[in-house]
């Protein structure tokens, strides 16, 4: 298991994490072993991206320098993309239908719209 949690619903994924650890391993609902992903840094915060099949990471190399937040792929632990989390933030929520995601940085809460685009195959 880990201290971290975000279900992906579409997959019927659990995506499980340490605080503080590079790597995120994903179950399905038997705790059946689906997949393993490790981060480029160490992890410290997991949320699900509502019904989108993915889940997002708060990662740092260093907590003193700015971060990313990494969207995995549920059903895979692919890398959907990336995006940067100011140093300090350690605190984020993303709303169910995966639209907002609110933060908390330096005594502030932000909130961010997140704007999933869609690739042609």
């Amino acid at each position: 298991a880990g201290d971290m949690i975000a279900v992906d619903e579409v997959h019927k994924a659990a995506v499980v994490a340490w605080e503080g650890e590079t790597t995120l391993r994903a179950l399905d609902n038997s705790g059946t072993f689906l997949w393993r992903a490790e981060a480029d840094g160490s992890i410290y915060g997991l949320e699900s991206l509502g019904d989108r099949g993915a889940v997002v990471a708060l990662v740092y190399e260093d907590l003193s320098l700015p971060g990313s937040f990494v969207a995995f792929d549920g059903a895979q632990g692919e890398v959907w993309g990336d995006g940067i989390a100011w140093d300090g933030l350690l605190d984020f929520s993303i709303a169910r239908d995966a639209t907002k995601m609110i933060v908390s940085a330096n005594g502030a809460v932000y909130t961010y719209d997140i704007i999933i685009e869609e690739t042609e195959e």
